[in-house]
Formats: C-alpha cells, structure tokens, sequence
C-alpha cells in the first residue's frame, strides 16, 4: 500500500539503510534521496550503475552486514 503521507516518515525511529543506484529509472535516486532525508536514523548509499544484486552484490552485502552489526539486528 503506498504511503499516502510521507510526513509520517519522521515517526520512523528504527534505524534504516536506503540504497539506491544511479540511473534506475524505475526506482530515481532522487525518491531515494527523500525517503532517507525524511527518516530521522536513515543511511543513504547510493551505487553507480549496473545492478545492486549484479555488479555491487559484494559492496551491498558487505553494507548490509556492517549496518546490521552496527544497530544490534
């Protein structure tokens, strides 16, 4: 379900990693940039081109890892 007020977003207080990759046109690292701007413990990493789980599979899994250790999950 789409979230119909993004303003609630800054009633988030879980911690939040938000990646993004240049040149998604499907998912604009601009929306990216709003969601992780709106979300007060939100982490933004934003990847070059070619496929977060293609071509950066072991950059992401090493992020995922260390922001998993590092908030307790």
């Amino acid at each position: 379900m789409p979230l119909r007020d993004a303003g609630r977003l800054g009633e988030v207080s879980a911690s939040v990693l938000v990646l993004a990759q240049r040149d998604d046109p499907t998912h604009p690292v601009e929306v990216a940039r709003a969601v992780a701007g709106s979300i007060p413990q939100a982490r933004l990493e934003v990847l070059d081109p070619g496929g977060l789980m293609w071509a950066h599979r072991g950059r992401v899994r090493a992020m995922v890892g260390e922001f998993l250790d590092q908030h307790g999950a």
